[in-house]
């Protein structure tokens, strides 16, 4: 008896998967046009969209700053990346100040420290990169950013206060070396005169006084060099004009609208068959 249910049992089954897999069929068969139609639709819209999509172009700034850290002028972009978000043109305008419309022509920006980038650290800097629809905006849009980067209150305050550091040690290490250069003058006059006799008074190592010179003007020639370049921003590479864009991608949305074409003809072909089985 059991046998005979459980062989009732396999027979049931095997004709509901047949009769499952004979109206899936039969739905592919009535439907499948409809399916493939949306699908095909999809594609193009995908196409379509791609042919209207304004292309966007990225590029990459490197710049160091001897006054702020890196970690302060990325927040300041972040910052910028926000206001461009809520589209807040007229604000960036103002703070690059450039023409309002050269911002309307960037889609991204963000910033990044070079001692995260990969491989090993060569400089010290930050990294810039943005997405622009014109690459011809690049060199306008780099002088507004290193405009809004130097003009901010903060930076300014510290340019001053480093470009007064900087003066006094010039002017503290040349009084030491005119003193030092007067010292080593009188006393080499002084040995002179006296010569080599046994009382001859306080013999000086004039070989350490040439040391001590030498120690200071090499700490003088990096104080000047260092006021020579003293700026908030120094560019260690510009906004490169590429010609291939990064966005948006045909293969990526030609398989996108294909999907959701289908996905679409789907929806439609199992409405029509339920409103075919309900009437």
């Amino acid at each position: 008896m059991d046998d005979d249910r459980r062989i009732v049992s396999g027979n049931t089954d095997e004709v509901d998967l047949g009769i499952l897999l004979r109206n899936i069929i039969g739905f592919f068969k009535k439907y499948g046009g409809v399916i493939f139609l949306f699908s095909i639709i999809g594609l193009f819209a995908g196409g379509a969209f791609f042919m209207v999509t304004p292309r966007e172009y990225p590029s990459k700034l490197i710049a160091h700053s001897s006054i702020v850290t890196n970690l302060e002028q990325i927040k300041i972009i972040e910052e910028w990346r926000t206001a461009l978000i809520k589209r807040e043109t007229e604000v960036l305008a103002r703070v690059f100040n450039i023409d309002p419309q050269i911002v309307e022509k960037v889609t991204d920006i963000t910033a990044s420290d070079v001692q995260n980038t990969p491989g090993p650290p060569l400089i010290n800097g930050f990294i810039v990169d943005v997405l622009v629809k014109d690459p011809s905006i690049l060199d306008t849009l780099q002088k507004g950013i290193i405009y809004g980067l130097e003009n901010n209150e903060y930076i300014k305050a510290r340019l001053t206060l480093r470009r007064s550091e900087v003066k006094y040690m010039i002017q503290s290490i040349s009084d030491q070396i005119q003193k030092l250069d007067s010292s080593s003058y009188f006393i080499q006059k002084g040995q002179a005169a006296k010569g080599a006799s046994a009382n001859g008074g306080v013999i000086v190592d004039i070989s350490e006084l040439n040391s001590q010179m030498i120690t200071l003007n090499e700490k003088l020639l990096l104080y000047k060099r260092e006021l020579q370049f003293l700026n908030p921003i120094q560019v260690l590479q510009s906004f490169e004009k590429f010609k291939n864009p990064v966005k948006p991608r045909l293969k990526v949305l030609l398989f996108s609208g294909l999907l959701a074409g289908t996905f679409l003809g789907f929806a439609v072909a199992f409405i029509l068959y339920i409103r075919k089985k309900i009437l």
